[in-house]
């Protein structure tokens, strides 16, 4: 089997490292594979394969700025109050949990049907697996056991565009 270095597994390993490096290394990462997907969308002539893939990039972005952002001013309302908490945070909190959690789950979808679609031209089996752990690991990672299932996935994906050639 050929494996190559692409812009497809470049953007997968910089995803798998920012639990590392931080969210500025998954946005690179997340721009580089859909890139690939691009050019892999215009081989093929199936632009839902883009298009799949760009929703969830927008979705998921979007949703963890939302959550960033929130999380940074109910911290600096924190450090510079006297930690008086009142139930209507609490409750916007959770609230900003849920739709953070809910968008991410939409993202993956996504993320899954870009793969589904790519699998009926390139006959390689990790591509649904990779979108399956994807989406049903952020679904059970409210559990936990999800998260080992994302990073999995994130190490597949990386193996999957190696073998991936254009």
């Amino acid at each position: 089997m050929k494996y190559n270095i692409n812009k497809g597994n470049i953007g997968a390993l910089l995803n798998t490292l920012s639990c590392i490096f931080g969210g500025i290394s998954a946005i690179i990462g997340g721009f580089l594979i859909l890139n690939k997907l691009n050019d892999l969308s215009k081989k093929y002539n199936d632009y839902k394969i883009i298009k799949y893939y760009t929703i969830a990039y927008i979705i998921n972005i979007t949703s963890f700025l939302i959550f960033i952002l929130y999380i940074g001013n109910f911290t600096n309302n924190l450090i510079y109050r006297t930690a008086n908490i009142n139930i209507g945070e609490i409750y916007t909190l959770v609230d900003i949990f849920l739709i953070f959690y809910i968008l991410i789950i939409i993202g993956t979808y996504f993320i899954k049907k870009a793969y589904l679609n790519l699998s009926k031209y390139v006959k390689n089996p990790l591509l649904n697996t990779v979108g399956n752990l994807y989406f049903y690991g952020t679904i059970l990672s409210i559990i936990g056991i999800g998260l080992i299932m994302i990073f999995i996935a994130q190490f597949l994906e990386i193996k999957l565009y190696t073998e991936i050639t254009n």
